[in-house]
């Protein structure tokens, strides 16, 4: 017998005397075949640390759930329900394989699918190889951390989202800023939003001292005199003026470094 619903078979005798004898009866439950369309997944590529749904499509039947594998159709279990939705985090790109579990499932093939995982990027730090420098100098930012999936780094001043200055994969930046800044990082490209947090490195900028003139009251003097010598300019970040032992002509063949001059400055 072969059919193809449910159905109740009767059997009894048939000929002489056959009259007197009950019939039997049986009946035979054809079950429905579960029916596996496709797997998709929300997501076919992931950041790592993050999660992707995958979801099947198909009917049940018979069968009492949709199982989840990793290997192959009979591989690693992993999870199994009736809903065919599953949440997965893998750490490495990995084939999953589903297929349905219970009466009328072993002639079903399994389907399967590939989530791939990229790497997300890991901001470390950034350094600067000087970060007080005089103005007109440079100093070079050093980023710490790997790119993983990200496509490079991204210099910004001001804040995390600030103006954008430069950016490039190999995470070294020369800058050259006319004040006290504070320079932001973050990776940019797949994944780069995974990164919670940036990195920042303050530069210090120090002003050059200005020496417009030198000029003296008198510059021609009688040995014991006393010059008054007056410095022209600003000292801007630097602590003082440093003079030189100052020697005056006093005859057209002698020279004498004096001992006793007076020196201002603004």
């Amino acid at each position: 017998m072969n059919p193809l619903q449910t159905t109740t078979y009767f059997v009894g005798p048939v000929g002489d005397c056959s009259g007197t004898v009950s019939c039997k009866s049986i009946e035979i439950k054809v079950l429905n075949l579960p029916n596996l369309q496709q797997v998709t997944a929300s997501s076919t590529s992931i950041c790592s640390g993050t999660s992707t749904v995958i979801t099947v499509t198909g009917t049940l039947g018979a069968a009492t759930s949709w199982g989840l594998f990793s290997g192959d159709c009979s591989g690693t279990p992993l999870a199994s329900n009736s809903t065919g939705v599953f949440t997965v985090s893998p750490t490495t790109t990995t084939k999953y394989f589903v297929k349905p579990i219970g009466s009328c499932a072993q002639t079903i093939p399994c389907k399967e699918i590939s989530i791939q995982v990229l790497t997300t990027p890991t901001l470390t730090s950034i350094s600067a190889s000087s970060s007080t420098i005089c103005a007109g100098n440079s100093t070079t930012l050093t980023v710490t951390g790997s790119l993983g999936a990200a496509s490079g780094w991204q210099l910004f001043k001001g804040s995390c989202d600030g103006t954008p200055v430069a950016s490039n994969a190999t995470g070294i930046f020369l800058v050259s800023p006319t004040e006290n800044t504070t320079y932001f990082v973050k990776p940019t490209g797949t994944c780069s939003e995974n990164v919670v947090q940036c990195k920042s490195v303050q530069v210090t900028v120090l002003t050059v001292p200005v020496l417009e003139n030198l000029t003296a009251s008198d510059t021609d003097i009688c040995l014991g005199e006393i010059v008054t010598l007056t410095v022209s300019g600003s000292l801007g970040s630097a602590s003082g003026w440093s003079f030189s032992p100052v020697v005056v002509q006093v005859h057209p063949l002698l020279q004498i470094q004096t001992e006793s001059l007076r020196f201002l400055h603004p």
